[in-house]
């Protein structure tokens, strides 16, 4: 996945709230019907540390860079969190840091309604979609 490697390197101790995480809360990128941002829960059992990248843009080489970074929650098998203002077409990628000794690189949500084209498939990323207007 050489262009979404491609991303901003600074370490962040910022993590996202748990505001509109609910146990009813859908797995994968979701907008919420008020419009005012986004909920993220990923599966992830043995990850150490789970981040998710979003507010791409592309550079001068024309990669494209996650501008934002910040860790999601874990509760037991589940790490999740909520960003506000996101709206939909964002992209974003979690990044999971696998178990001591395990691997550790950017996912993208199988959960996700589309992938970019703009990088295409095998290095797209994630794209949150308003579920009520999607097709």
């Amino acid at each position: 996945m050489e262009s979404v490697a491609a991303v901003e390197r600074t370490e962040t101790n910022q993590t996202l709230s748990l505001d509109n995480i609910t146990e009813q809360t859908p797995m994968g990128g979701n907008i919420l019907p008020s419009g005012s941002g986004a909920t993220f829960k990923i599966w992830a059992p043995e990850a150490r540390e789970v981040c998710l990248f979003w507010q791409y843009k592309k550079d001068n080489n024309q990669h494209w860079i996650a501008q934002r970074k910040a860790k999601l929650n874990k509760s037991g098998d589940i790490w999740s969190g909520f960003v506000p203002r996101l709206m939909s077409g964002e992209r974003y990628m979690f990044h999971v840091v696998g178990p001591v000794g395990g691997t550790s690189g950017l996912k993208r949500d199988p959960f996700a309604r589309d992938l970019t084209d703009d990088p295409m498939w095998p290095n797209c990323q994630s794209l949150l979609y308003n579920p009520t207007v999607f097709p």
